[in-house]
């Protein structure tokens, strides 16, 4: 299964641009503006000469910011296009990869996937979600996910969310030395359609407030993903 992911993944990046274009248009977008195009070809050229070869080039362009994910354990570096405001609450970061694939991160969680062989088109949080530093003090209680699934059309499927708080796992896909000051928590469906394995996330508290830097969410039986923010001083390393 995880070898005919890659395939999947490799035979997309022929048409990168014109892929990651038809689906941000998917995802309601209005075209591909000027700044979303030349992230567009950052992308795909950090992965043109293959992945291992990419993941010793460095140091990264910092006009760009980026996000080491895996695949079912295989890594891709993943270019910021852009940040949807239109909710100035909990805005939208969407990033995407130079093989067509779409990933749009909302309170540190997954809100979309596109591009892979299990999608998930839209997520929302109808009543919103607990807020980090809440989890810390006390388990907060269960709150709803609605996702829109592909294959299948499974449009709003419902799912009841349990999170808490964790000490520091030593079995996830972080790339390099764990930070001692992370917060981690764990995320279980309690209750709804397609419980897999529960999400986990690492956050950083500082004077800002809380910043999300690692998840992990498996969306499939057969897919599993991670997430990592990545500094432009760490090249591709994995």
């Amino acid at each position: 299964m995880r070898a005919h992911l890659n395939e999947r993944l490799t035979s997309l990046r022929s048409a990168a641009l014109v892929c990651v274009c038809v689906v941000a248009f998917g995802l309601g977008l209005q075209g591909c503006a000027s700044n979303q195009a030349a992230a567009f070809d950052a992308a795909r050229l950090l992965l043109s000469r293959g992945d291992q070869a990419a993941l010793t080039q460095q140091p990264l362009n910092p006009k760009y910011r980026y996000l080491r994910v895996t695949f079912n354990g295989h890594p891709v570096l993943l270019v910021l296009g852009y940040v949807d405001q239109l909710d100035s609450a909990s805005p939208v970061e969407v990033w995407y990869s130079g093989s067509g694939e779409v990933l749009r991160l909302r309170h540190g969680r997954l809100a979309g996937l596109v591009g892979t062989p299990a999608e998930w088109r839209d997520v929302r949080w109808p009543q919103g979600v607990p807020a980090w530093q809440a989890a810390l003090q006390q388990t907060p209680p269960p709150y709803e996910r609605v996702l829109d699934q592909m294959p299948g059309y499974r449009l709003g499927a419902a799912q009841s969310l349990q999170i808490e708080a964790l000490a520091t796992p030593r079995d996830t896909a972080w790339a390099g030395n764990v930070p001692a000051d992370l917060r981690w928590f764990r995320e279980s469906v309690v209750s709804g359609a397609g419980a897999y394995p529960p999400a986990r996330y690492a956050v950083k508290l500082g004077p800002q407030g809380a910043q999300p830097v690692y998840g992990e969410q498996c969306i499939a039986a057969d897919l599993c993903i991670t997430w990592q923010t990545w500094a432009v001083d760490q090249g591709l390393r994995s």
